[in-house]
Formats: C-alpha cells, structure tokens, sequence
C-alpha cells in the first residue's frame, strides 16, 4: 500500500452505525412524516371548497417516501457536521443536498401555505380562484418549488467544489444533480418547455432525476466493487434509489 493510500484512509471516518444514530435518524423520520404531513393540510385549505377537506387527509407512498429521505437526511446532516472529516464521505455530502432540500421545501411551503391560507380566513370565499393565491406573484402550490431548486443552487456548486478528494465518480454525482436543479428551474421558469410533447412532460421530473440517480448508481456499484463504502454513504443513497423507483413505478401506473 502506498503513502498516500495510507494517508486517504486516514482520513476516512470509520465510525460504526451505533445505537444513538439509529435512534436519531428514526426520530427525524417522524418528526419529518409529521411536519410533511402538517403542510399538506396547510397547503390545501384554501382550497378545500373544491377538492374537499378529506383531500389533505389522503396520504400516498411518494409522501412517506419523502418524509424519510428528508428525516434521514436532515438527521444523519446533523450526525456528520459534527464528524470529521466532512467532505471525504459522499453520504455526507448527499445528506447535506437533501437535507439543505427538506430545509427549503418545508420553509417556503410554510411561508407560501400560511400566507394565503391567513387570506381566506379573513377575506375572499374559500376556492375563489384569484390574486389571493399568489405570493410574490407566484401561485402558492409552485411557491417552494420555483424558489427552492434557486436557492439551492449554491450548495450544489459548493458540494462539487469541496468533494475534489471523492472518487471522480461522486464528482459526476453531484454535477448530475446540479443538472437536475437546473432542468427542474426550466420548467419552471422557460415558456417554450411547454411545447415539449405531453409524453415527455409527463415524465420529466422522472427523466430529469434519473440523470443524478444513474451516476449516484455507478459511484455506488463503483464502491461496493472497491468496498470503499462507509455506513454514511450505504444510509442515504438506498432510500434515494427507491424513492426514484418507486416514482417511476407510479407513474407508469398512474393515468
């Protein structure tokens, strides 16, 4: 084994998976299933003369997927902050773009969602389709999501510059995702999308997130080929290869 091979293990964190993570990471799932599930009645108030107060009361898979990435995420972030070294470990860093994720979605969604669930409780009639909507001049059911993939911008070209001692495979990770941000904040935001086919509109969300799962899948298989894996990278890339499966299952299924 050479020098700098000893070196680059050096400074690998080898901590085990103990009783005090798991216990953190279940917590967070909860309290993450609570929060998801508080501003999805939240979001749906003013609407509730339309679709029905039982509405908000539903809940699908793709929820109780999100609440986990997001808990654990948001969780094991909390773990690694305090655990040197930081970048080594692609796990950290990939809890640190879900977690800066869940931060962002659950803020905007709280800000958006109040705001105008406050409006109608004191002025226009419930399901009134009007300005009363809009927050900033954005609809506030897009209000999180045409802010979020924004704002997190910084983080994503902050994790590609901080990771230049991953495997050049995690490297590509990352860049994928940005590619996913950027995807996602033009459809949002860039009018001729709109004239893509129906096809592939339907499926652009799956589409544009499957670019950062299939190399998050190549460093993954990549490591375990290398056994170079470490309980913080196995934790949070699984839940995220499900989630994305089990979208594209849905969608295959749905109408």
């Amino acid at each position: 084994m050479s020098v700098s091979q000893i070196d680059t293990d050096a400074k690998k964190d080898t901590r085990r998976l103990g009783i005090y993570e798991l216990m953190l990471i279940t917590a967070g799932i909860a309290v993450a299933f609570a929060i998801n599930r508080g501003l999805s009645v939240m979001r749906h108030v003013p609407d509730w003369a339309w679709r029905g107060a039982e509405s908000a009361a539903r809940i699908n898979g793709m929820d109780v997927l999100v609440a986990c990435v997001y808990g654990m995420s948001l969780s094991v972030y909390l773990l690694a902050i305090r655990s040197k070294p930081f970048w080594n470990s692609p796990g950290k860093t990939l809890a640190l773009l879900f977690a800066t994720m869940c931060l962002l979605d659950w803020t905007l969604d709280f800000f958006a969602s109040s705001t105008v669930a406050l409006r109608f409780l004191v002025d226009p009639q419930a399901g009134n389709s009007n300005t009363a909507g809009y927050v900033l001049g954005i609809w506030y059911e897009q209000f999180s999501a045409r802010l979020g993939y924004l704002f997190g911008l910084p983080v994503l070209i902050l994790a590609i510059i901080q990771s230049r001692q991953q495997h050049l495979t995690w490297r590509l990770a990352w860049v994928g995702f940005l590619v996913f941000d950027l995807a996602i904040v033009a459809v949002l935001n860039v009018d001729s999308i709109a004239s893509f086919p129906r096809t592939v509109l339907n499926w652009y969300f799956e589409i544009a997130l499957g670019i950062p799962v299939v190399l998050l899948a190549i460093a993954f298989f990549r490591g375990m080929v290398k056994r170079d894996l470490d309980w913080w990278t196995v934790l949070t890339c699984v839940p995220v290869f499900v989630a994305w499966m089990v979208a594209v299952v849905m969608r295959s299924l749905g109408p």
